[in-house]
């Protein structure tokens, strides 16, 4: 449900912010989505989104762990982990209805499941973390399940060719582990030894490129950190792709095979997570593109809460759901927070906009009394000041604040839409005015990453004493970036196959 008030367009705003490291954000588009795993909600859940970083859709809601999510070859299908019913079992979730079908129901560990190439099976590890471990095939439904003769020693993440029958896995052997593939259709077949896994740790994760020709995998040489690597089919052309002190892992190929996915954490298994994508001779490394703009509109059914924070001040102060808005009150004994020292509720984004930025959000005054000594800002942060609608004694403005100047407008608005916009070193606070933004104040700002916010906001010395409520609808924030979390820890990511490809 809306407020009845016109939406806004959102300003383009250019990608123009590079990465600290150096290396361009903008990673080249890519058909096909991209599912990965997330702490961002607490447990791990499931999220899809566009390669561009756009069109973010949260798929799994529960408090269980789900994880290591991977596409069936027609993309319309996911295969993951899950505890949600108590054990590590595997599930596949239909993207285009959302039922989720429990494939696997074994008391022992069922871990990193991928599809066959024709969709029809399943094949996965079946095993405790630190093994014994085998790998494991059924029917994508879960019937038919055996388990698949790799030869002698523990098997881990299988991965199918994407033609033909043959099947790559990492395999302990001598001390260490290697790559192997091995023909599942050639009777009495055996394992092929890949590559030679460094002594003590080894070679996992094997993926292949949509030739079929290349594996990329994932080498621990140090028990520290790990590197990817590539090589040929035949243990050819074995090529160190990344270096350094971080954890790289979950490599897969872009469906047109010119980029490689993966994640990169940071120092450890259990620190931040994000993905990053390279060519496939490990040049041109590139963060995977966030999205560039976040917009609420306070629906219940898709609100995702990871991306916001609200924090109630004082005594008396409340924030709720209520059609399809964000409704925000003050009681009439609302009191200060000590320390503090104001009172009202705050609801902002978690991730902090880099560079320019442009922040909106429509307001509907419910509850008004005059003089309540109340204000309705979107703000910054902090770092600069805020816009605002306010009932003072005896009237009623606009009011921008950038410390310590102000500006005002008289107004007798009861709804309509506030903006902050940051370009370059200049923030400009607007109101609307029928179909024109109002510009109200203009000056010199903080650079640094901004958190636009929203609160309802007064103090003991100038409240009324009275009931006061607003509704807030069409928060829109977007920005030239945005530096999320890393306690997020987008992890496992995997790219969806073209249809038909």
């Amino acid at each position: 449900m809306r407020m009845g008030l016109r939406v806004a367009a959102l300003a383009a705003v250019a990608l123009t912010t590079a990465a600290s490291t150096g290396v361009s954000e903008a990673a080249p588009a890519r058909k096909g989505q991209i599912v990965f795993q997330s702490q961002r909600s607490g447990t791990p859940e499931l999220y899809l989104m566009n390669a561009d970083g756009s069109g973010l859709r949260r798929l799994t809601f529960n408090t269980a762990v789900d994880r290591v999510p991977s596409f069936s070859p027609d993309g319309s299908r996911v295969v993951f982990m899950s505890n949600r019913d108590g054990d590590d079992d595997l599930y596949v979730l239909d993207l285009a209805t959302g039922a989720t079908t429990q494939v696997t129901n074994d008391p022992v560990r069922d871990d990193n499941p991928v599809f066959s190439p024709d969709g029809e099976q399943i094949l996965w590890q079946r095993g405790p973390f630190f093994c014994p471990c085998a790998v494991w095939i059924a029917n994508a439904d879960g019937s038919g399940a055996r388990q698949v003769d790799t030869g002698p020693g523990n098997a881990t993440t299988p991965a199918p060719a994407p033609h033909g029958h043959t099947i790559a896995f990492s395999r302990d052997t001598d001390g260490s582990w290697s790559i192997y593939t091995l023909n599942l259709a050639a009777r009495g077949a055996s394992a092929k030894r890949v590559t030679e896994g460094p002594a003590a740790f080894g070679d996992f994760r094997p993926r292949w490129s949509p030739s079929g020709n290349e594996l990329v995998f994932s080498r621990d040489a140090t028990g520290v950190d790990n590197d990817l690597w590539s090589v040929h089919r035949d243990g050819s052309g074995l090529v160190q792709l990344t270096s350094g002190p971080r954890i790289d892992d979950f490599a897969s190929f872009s469906p047109d095979g010119e980029r490689i996915l993966f994640t990169e954490f940071d120092g450890a298994f259990s620190g931040g997570a994000r993905p990053w994508t390279m060519q496939p001779d490990g040049s041109d490394l590139r963060p995977l593109p966030r999205r560039t703009s976040f917009v609420e509109t306070f629906d219940p059914a898709t609100y995702e809460s990871s991306l916001w924070w609200s924090y109630l001040n004082g005594a008396g102060s409340s924030l709720a759901f209520g059609s399809g808005r964000l409704e925000v009150a003050l009681a009439a004994d609302a009191a200060n927070d000590p320390v503090s020292g104001f009172m009202g509720p705050t609801f902002g984004i978690e991730c902090r906009a880099v560079g320019d930025y442009d922040a909106r959000v429509r307001y509907q005054l419910l509850d008004w009394p005059p003089s309540s000594g109340v204000h309705v800002l979107l703000g910054d942060g902090g770092m600069t000041g805020s816009i605002g609608r306010r009932s003072e004694s005896g009237f009623e403005d606009y009011l921008a604040y950038f410390n310590p100047v102000p500006a005002s407008a008289l107004t007798t608005h009861t709804a309509g839409e506030l903006r902050l916009a940051r370009t370059g070193t200049t923030l400009t606070a607007y109101y609307r005015e029928g179909d024109e933004w109002v510009p109200l104040l203009s000056g010199p700002t903080a650079t640094g990453p901004a958190t636009p916010n929203l609160h309802l906001f007064s103090t003991d010395a100038i409240f009324g004493d009275v009931a006061v409520r607003v509704a807030y609808d069409d928060f829109a924030v977007s920005a030239s970036a945005f530096e999320c979390p890393s306690w997020w820890r987008d992890a496992a990511a995997a790219w969806q196959p073209l249809r038909g490809h």
